[in-house]
């Protein structure tokens, strides 16, 4: 179960990646403008990384949300009592952000160094 749920999460953050490198692609238009205005590619990638950021807090807290409403009737589908505040699912919790957070800036530095000299 653990192993199937690790698998999930890194198919997700890969899907998620993926998506915000293409969508990145797509505002190349935004980004010229950008570099025309003076911005360097330390302040493009750290407008990505701050939008990453954003974007994933948002999801986390959306997923909070439908977990804390739909807990008890997974509870009383497995006949448990799982509880979600305890201090080793915040950790994990802080620790797939950071993680989605560093691999969209490592693949948003990779894109920008392939991209132009």
């Amino acid at each position: 179960m653990l192993g199937l749920s690790i698998l999930i999460l890194v198919l997700s953050i890969s899907n998620y990646v993926n998506l915000a490198t293409a969508n990145a692609i797509k505002r190349a238009k935004e980004v010229g403008v950008r570099k025309v205005l003076g911005a360097g590619k330390a302040n493009i990638v750290k407008q990505f990384i701050f939008e990453t950021v954003l974007t994933t807090l948002f999801s986390i807290l959306l997923a909070l949300v439908i977990v804390e409403l739909s807990l008890p009737y997974y509870n009383d589908f497995l006949n448990k009592q799982l509880d979600i505040h305890n201090g080793q699912f915040y950790i994990q919790l802080v620790l797939i952000f950071v993680v989605v957070v560093i691999a969209a800036g490592v693949f948003l530095r990779f894109m920008f160094l392939i991209s132009k000299p």
